[in-house]
């Protein structure tokens, strides 16, 4: 699910992030505001026309894609660690 950058303690969480840290946001959920962290250092994964459980409206396909996009990036992730 997209970070909730309106709660302070998200927010800060993600300014004071490392690259050692994955977050992964739905670019179309409206508490997700890319502009507000753009000084993060975390890596960012930004699902294209996601809302804010990661699924696309409308289109399960789409929908499966990018979960497995989603899932891919976070094993991915963690194997570089």
């Amino acid at each position: 699910m997209t970070p909730v950058l309106t709660d302070e303690r998200v927010f800060r969480a993600l300014i004071e992030a490392s690259p050692a840290d994955l977050t992964i946001d739905g670019g179309a959920d409206p508490v997700w505001m890319p502009e507000a962290i753009a000084a993060t250092r975390a890596t960012v994964l930004s699902v294209p026309n996601a809302n804010h459980s990661l699924t696309i409206p409308g289109d399960w396909r789409a929908s499966l894609e990018a979960q497995q996009t989603v899932f891919e990036s976070i094993a991915e992730h963690i194997e570089r660690r």
